[in-house]
């Protein structure tokens, strides 16, 4: 049989060849599904801290009509003094991580880590 060409050369060399261009392109494609997955988690984790922020404000603007509202007296000092400064800061840096007032900031770096690119 040795004069008979050698056939499963060329084909064994394109299926293998073949294999990895799709290992290469299913690759390509996980890394790109796990970027925009990252994306998504970074964007509804801006979203979740900004709506809660604008809910806090809320709450605190009520509460400092409230406060302004009653007589003078020690049960509005008492009220003062409870921590509405404290928790207007708290909202104020709650929304600037959230981005209030401006697009949400656009994720930079959402590359996958090799070892989990491997489970």
């Amino acid at each position: 049989m040795d004069w008979l060409p050698n056939v499963s050369g060329p084909r064994k060399q394109s299926s293998s060849r073949l294999k990895r261009l799709r290992r290469e392109a299913a690759m390509r494609q996980a890394r790109t599904d796990y970027a925009e997955a990252f994306r998504i988690r970074a964007l509804e984790a801006q979203e979740k801290r900004w709506r809660q922020a604008e809910r806090l404000s809320a709450y605190l603007s009520q509460a400092r009509e409230r406060v302004d509202a009653m007589p003078d007296g020690t049960e509005r000092t008492d009220a003062e003094a409870c921590g509405l400064p404290g928790c207007g800061r708290y909202a104020g840096d709650e929304a600037g991580r959230a981005g209030e007032g401006s697009a949400p900031r656009a994720v930079s770096r959402c590359w996958p880590r090799p070892e989990r690119m491997e489970e």
